[in-house]
């Protein structure tokens, strides 16, 4: 949750949220975390948020199967490809990249308390045949991995790179290693 009400802050400018745990119950949203007792527990967590251009995805909405999703790990307004003009710049010139339709590939920025609970939060809301998950760690594997019915791919976050141009090279090799797979 702290990730989110910083994301809210820093992206959206919201000054102060007030949150009722009825609300976030019938909206849907639940986590692992989330328990249910009188009052609201001041540490309970909400796995992931996403966000698409046009604003948070909502519970219950569920994007059309697209042939590349790309979920862009934001810790702040830094990060993000939607607020961040240098870095939705660097984005464009990835995803131009990989030439495909825009009308095939689905972005969402992504504010998560546990990255291992992307995959589970992602399918509730899209399928997709490949998924490339930019962050500033990935992960060390120079492999696809098969989650759902998608191949899945982690490479450095377009923020990352612009920190550390040096990083460059392996995040084109994730993408045309994903890029393969979906071919």
């Amino acid at each position: 949750m702290h990730a989110y009400v910083k994301y809210l802050e820093q992206v959206l400018g919201v000054q102060k949220v007030l949150v009722d745990r009825k609300d976030l119950l019938s909206d849907g949203v639940r986590g692992e975390g989330l328990t249910v007792s009188s009052a609201l527990p001041t540490d309970f967590e909400i796995p992931a948020f996403f966000y698409s251009s046009q604003g948070p995805v909502k519970a219950g909405q569920f994007f059309q199967k697209v042939r590349l999703a790309i979920i862009n790990e934001v810790e702040n307004l830094n990060d993000s490809v939607f607020q961040n003009k240098e870095v939705s710049e660097l984005f464009l010139k990835m995803k131009a990249a990989l030439k495909l339709p825009d009308s095939q590939v689905l972005v969402l920025d992504c504010v998560m308390n546990d990255r291992n609970l992307i995959p589970a939060e992602f399918l509730k809301i899209a399928e997709a045949q490949g998924v490339l998950v930019f962050t500033r760690s990935p992960g060390s594997s120079d492999s696809v991995q098969e989650i759902g019915d998608a191949k899945w791919v982690e490479a450095y976050s377009p923020s990352q790179l612009l920190e550390h141009p040096e990083d460059k090279k392996s995040a084109w090799s994730q993408m045309q290693l994903l890029m393969k797979e979906l071919n």
